[in-house]
Parts: C-alpha cells; sequence; structure tokens
C-alpha cells in the first residue's frame, strides 16, 4: 500500500531497481562526465523524499509503479530489465501526457519531479547532499561558489578557474 501524504516511505515502498533505472536514463554514463550513479542521485532522491519532501513520496512510489508494470504489460518485462530505447520511449510518453495536463496539475507530476529532483542533485551545492565533489559542476564549467566576483570575472570572454583544485580541498560535511 502507497504511504499516506506526507508519511516517509518504508525501504520496501521505493522500488530502488526502478528508481535507479530511471534516474540512469536521465543522466547516462557518458564521455562528459559523472552519471546517476557517480553523482549519488540515488541516495539525494531518498534522502529528500525521506526528509524535508516527504509529502512527494506517494508520487514518486506511484510513478516508478506506473513506469514498471507500464512497460511490463507492454515488453513483457519491467522497467530496469527494457533496453534503453524502451526505457527512453516510456519516459518520454509520461512526459507527454503530463504535458498535457492543466498548468496547476504539473507541479506533482512524476516527471517533472524526477527532473528536478535529478537537476537539484546534480548542481546543487554539495552541503545539500548532492553534486558530490563538485563533479556536476564540473559537466558544466563552473568554478566554485566565490564570495566576491569582480568585475573583470563577469566578463564574457574569461575563463574562470577554480580557487584551488578539487582534489586539493577538505570535503565538506553532508548533514
Amino acid at each position: 500500500m502507497p504511504p499516506e501524504a506526507g508519511e516517509i516511505p518504508e525501504d520496501g515502498e521505493i522500488d530502488l531497481v526502478v528508481l535507479d533505472a530511471v534516474l540512469s536514463r536521465i543522466v547516462p554514463p557518458d564521455e562528459h562526465g559523472a552519471d546517476a550513479r557517480e553523482l549519488g542521485l540515488r541516495a539525494f532522491v531518498l534522502a529528500r523524499l525521506r526528509g524535508a519532501r516527504r509529502s512527494e513520496a506517494p508520487t514518486w512510489v506511484a510513478g516508478l509503479r506506473e513506469l514498471d508494470s507500464r512497460t511490463r504489460a507492454r515488453h513483457g518485462h519491467g522497467f530496469a530489465a527494457a533496453s534503453a530505447e524502451i526505457q527512453d520511449a516510456v519516459l518520454s510518453e509520461v512526459e507527454l501526457e503530463e504535458s498535457q495536463l492543466p498548468p496547476w496539475q504539473r507541479g506533482g507530476a512524476f516527471f517533472e519531479s524526477v527532473l528536478r529532483y535529478a537537476r537539484e542533485g546534480m548542481f546543487g551545492d554539495p552541503a545539500y547532499g548532492g553534486n558530490p565533489d563538485g563533479r556536476g559542476w564540473d559537466l558544466l564549467g563552473y568554478p566554485d561558489p566565490r564570495p566576491v566576483w569582480t568585475e573583470a570575472d563577469q566578463r564574457m570572454d574569461v575563463v574562470i578557474i577554480p580557487l584551488q583544485p578539487r582534489s586539493a580541498r577538505r570535503p565538506r560535511m553532508t548533514p
């Protein structure tokens, strides 16, 4: 039974295999850098759904179950066992269906929530539990937050270099 609104999902409520497969399609492994696994997106999502955003957990539980059952009904196996092409097609279908909802209903839509969490986990400040060692920032060439940006730093033709290499930094403690 899915949890009630505001209830923290138990470990068995969220299908971790399907969750990993979804996140791996949103942030796949490629030549550009870290993927969903390396960025710790699963842990980031679960921490949010068990913490500050527990009211969104039922949307995730239902969304993951729907992806799995939809794929199983059409292809004879679950979402995680499907090929990348099938997974992309199912996710695209869900995205299209949600885009046709009235705007006031889209905020709680599953696919939108997946994209939002993936972005937050990839590019947010590592102090909030995602983007380990600034690896998401490395994908963008973002050097790190700085307390002061000079006028010269803000010019369009300037390449900003991190204050110190990531490998030389002390690890940040996350809550």
